[in-house]
């Protein structure tokens, strides 16, 4: 089953579309978003989804100018499941404190910190990494994702 949310600048969520999807696969995903912008729905601003691969590559066709954000809940908890038991409480609390940021720098600060706590970036946020377009994303609109101007801020 494919769901796609909608969030209002109020923050008001709405369903904007259910449909049955194949595995969640970039061609059901596609056909859903692509029936939404028949309907008259515009680019997103910002999409926030986990892993599916699938999602990421429809968005990327039918809506190329909206920006990419990994859903922190997923994210945390594969970084945490990638680290000792005995480590997750405080890496948990630390990828809170990048989430949480006020703004880009101390995103930025809370990042290194994390680094500098655990030694290097876990897999999980390596992974967003190389996806420079994700990551920034998250660091720049973590508390304002819903600031109109927050969008057109260079990388």
């Amino acid at each position: 089953m494919l769901v796609l949310m909608g969030v209002r600048a109020d923050g008001t969520k709405e369903l904007i579309a259910m449909n049955d999807g194949y595995r969640e696969s970039a061609d059901s995903w596609a056909d859903l978003l692509r029936d939404c912008q028949r309907r008259g729905m515009r680019a997103p601003v910002l999409a926030v989804g986990d892993g599916a691969l699938g999602f990421w590559k429809a968005l990327a066709e039918v809506f190329p100018e909206t920006r990419h954000q990994r859903c922190w809940a997923h994210k945390i908890a594969n970084v945490a499941n990638a680290l000792p038991k005995s480590a997750q409480p405080g890496a948990k609390k630390a990828l809170q404190e990048i989430y949480n940021a006020e703004d880009r720098d101390h995103a930025l600060k809370a990042v290194a910190a994390f680094a500098k706590s655990y030694g290097a970036i876990p897999q999980g946020c390596q992974e967003d990494h190389r996806r420079r377009r994700r990551t920034a994303g998250v660091l720049r609109l973590s508390r304002r994702a819903l600031d109109p101007l927050a969008h057109n801020e260079p990388d």
